[in-house]
């Protein structure tokens, strides 16, 4: 009688590593974008009553929005690139049951990664030369004149269909 002896495989320490220097250049761009934290006011130095004072924008530089659209779809492209090498997987096969060996985590983690840096790409590419602090849906115009009377009901005040139920 032969026996087999399996082993576990050891994980391989480039992932790691990788995972490591994209969680670092992630930190310090985040951390270098933060904003400068202003002066403590001094309590010495009379202030006049009605002065304004000037706030700092409250806009996001355009790395930062990459950073956030990138993470962002990130989840939804890793659920994608699964459901792709997973079919690819099920049609060579022949088999609905084909499951993803190892070598195909490493296709569905490079795919998800290449599309989310894809789409903040796209986004930044988008949104270049314009002001990102600018709503992108127009506000609707104003009312022309608030003081003529209504001649007639709007629209949808009226109901669009009536049931009689009777027993």
């Amino acid at each position: 009688m032969n026996t087999v002896q399996t082993y576990r495989t050891r994980l391989d320490g480039r992932a790691l590593a990788l995972l490591a220097l994209l969680l670092v250049a992630w930190t310090t761009t985040a951390h270098g974008q933060a904003p400068t934290p202003l002066p403590a006011p001094d309590p010495l130095t009379p202030r006049a009553p009605d002065a304004v004072e000037a706030t700092a924008s409250a806009g996001e530089s355009a790395l930062r929005r990459f950073e956030i659209v990138t993470l962002t779809a990130l989840p939804f492209t890793a659920i994608h690139s699964f459901l792709i090498v997973k079919g690819v997987r099920v049609v060579s096969a022949g088999n609905l049951s084909a499951g993803v060996e190892g070598s195909d985590w490493n296709i569905v983690g490079a795919s998800a990664a290449g599309l989310a840096i894809g789409i903040g790409l796209y986004d930044y590419w988008r949104m270049r030369g314009r002001d990102r602090n600018e709503p992108l849906l127009p506000s609707p115009p104003p009312p022309t004149n608030l003081m003529e009377p209504v001649a007639h009901a709007p629209r949808w005040s009226t109901p669009l269909a009536s049931f009689t139920v009777t027993f």
